[in-house]
């Protein structure tokens, strides 16, 4: 499925709590940024127009891994990953710069 996107947060999908093994990768690049909230919208990294240096983030009881190349020319895709298990449902949004972006939902 391919979707357009309007600019700003756009949720993505819901990580319930108790999953483990997480992993959000980008599959090319864009100048789109992931973003990690609780369920109530509290952002953990990359919120409020606010971008994180890549890092480790303790966030609901497991250790996430976000990592980003520094700029869309550089190499590596933005990735996040967690081993869990999960304490609590977490949000992944995606943080778009242009009304043309776009991204492709598998499943």
């Amino acid at each position: 499925m391919f979707l357009f996107l309007p600019t700003g947060y756009v949720f993505i999908t819901n990580i319930p709590a108790g999953a483990s093994d997480i992993q959000i990768i980008e599959k090319r690049k864009t100048e789109n940024v992931l973003a990690l909230s609780d369920e109530a919208g509290h952002f953990f990294f990359n919120g409020n127009s606010l971008f994180d240096n890549p890092q480790n983030f303790h966030v609901a009881g497991t250790v996430f891994k976000y990592r980003r190349p520094s700029n869309v020319f550089s190499d590596g895709l933005e990735y996040v990953m967690a081993q869990g298990p999960t304490l609590q449902g977490l949000n992944v949004l995606v943080r778009t710069h242009t009304h043309r972006s776009s991204i492709i939902i598998l499943r």
